[in-house]
C-alpha cells in the first residue's frame, strides 16, 4: 500500500507461544522502474525483432518468392495461350536458376515439337489438297470435316464451306444406286459404311447430282485411322471410274459384236460346206 509492501511474521516458541513479531517494510518503487526497464527493453527487442523479420521477409521474397511466383505466372501464360516462344527471366545460378534453366530447356523442346507437328500437318494438308484422288474426312458422329480440292470438284461444289455438314443433310444433294441401278439408302452409303466399322475397298456406286442430273460412277475405299490430335476419324477416298466403266462397256460391247459376227460367220462357213457337198 502506498508504494510499501509490509511483512509480518510472528516469533513463537517451542510450545508455541507467540513471544513478538517481525514486522518488515520495503519500498516498491525500484521494484517497478526495474519493471518498467524489462518491459521497455522487451518493447524495443520485438519492434527491432519485427523490423528484422521484415527485412528478412522482404529479401526472401525478392530472391525466392518472386522469382517463384514469376514463374507461376509464365505457366498460366504458356497454358492459356499456347506460345511456347516465351522465356522464365533467370536471376542466378543458384536453385531457382537451375528451375528456370529446366523450364526453359522444356518450353523450347515442346515448341521445337510443335513446329515439327505444324510443319508435317502442312506437308499433309499439301499433298491432300494436290491429288487428285477426292479425300473427306468425317468424325465418328458422321459431321463432315474436310473436302480436299477433288472431292469438293468431283461432287460439284465450290467451296469448303457448302460441305462442312453432317451426313445426312447430303441426301438432298445425291442419290446413290449400284452399278446395276438399284438404290441405295443412306445406311449403307460408304461413310456410313465406315462409321460402322467396315473397311472399304474398290466399292463402286452411281452417284447423281439431284439438282443437276449428273451422273458419275466412282470408286470408294476408306478405313477409321488416328489424326494429329490423336482422335479417330473416318478417311474416305473416292475415284471418278465413269470413263473407265464405260470403256470396259464399250468393251464388252465390242466383244458381244465380235461374238455375234463370228457365230454368224461360223453359220455361213457351214452353209457353204454343207453346199459343197
Amino acid at each position: 500500500e502506498g508504494g510499501f509492501l509490509d511483512v509480518v511474521q510472528e516469533v513463537r516458541q517451542n510450545d508455541g507461544a507467540v513471544i513478538g513479531r517481525i514486522y518488515l517494510r520495503a519500498t516498491t518503487e525500484e521494484l517497478y522502474v526495474r519493471i518498467q526497464r524489462i518491459l521497455g527493453i522487451s518493447v524495443v527487442v520485438f519492434v527491432l525483432a519485427l523490423a528484422f523479420a521484415s527485412l528478412l521477409s522482404f529479401a526472401l521474397q525478392r530472391f525466392i518468392s518472386t522469382p517463384i511466383l514469376q514463374l507461376a505466372r509464365m505457366t498460366q501464360r504458356v497454358s492459356s495461350e499456347y506460345d511456347y516462344s516465351l522465356r522464365a527471366e533467370k536471376r542466378g545460378n543458384d536453385e531457382l536458376g537451375v528451375l528456370c534453366d529446366g523450364f526453359n530447356t522444356m518450353l523450347a523442346e515442346i515448341r521445337r515439337r510443335e513446329d515439327e507437328r505444324r510443319a508435317s500437318e502442312e506437308r499433309f494438308h499439301a499433298v491432300i489438297e494436290n491429288m487428285t484422288e477426292g479425300i473427306i474426312i468425317s468424325d465418328l458422329n458422321g459431321q463432315l470435316l474436310h473436302w480436299n480440292r477433288a472431292a469438293l470438284d468431283l461432287h460439284g461444289f465450290a467451296s469448303s464451306e457448302e460441305v462442312c455438314r453432317r451426313l445426312p443433310a447430303f441426301t438432298d444433294f445425291f442419290e446413290l444406286s449400284t452399278v446395276d441401278d438399284q438404290i441405295v439408302s443412306l445406311e449403307h452409303w460408304p461413310l456410313s459404311r465406315l462409321l460402322r466399322g467396315e473397311r472399304l475397298r474398290n466399292h463402286e456406286l452411281r452417284v447423281r447430282r439431284r439438282d443437276t442430273g449428273v451422273q458419275r460412277i466412282f470408286s470408294y475405299g476408306g478405313d477409321i485411322v488416328i489424326d494429329s490430335a490423336g482422335k479417330k476419324v473416318a478417311f474416305l477416298t473416292v475415284f471418278d471410274v465413269t470413263e473407265r466403266k464405260r470403256a470396259e462397256e464399250k468393251v464388252q460391247s465390242l466383244n458381244s459384236q465380235l461374238e455375234r459376227q463370228l457365230g454368224q460367220l461360223t453359220e455361213v462357213n457351214r452353209d457353204l460346206k454343207e453346199k459343197n457337198q
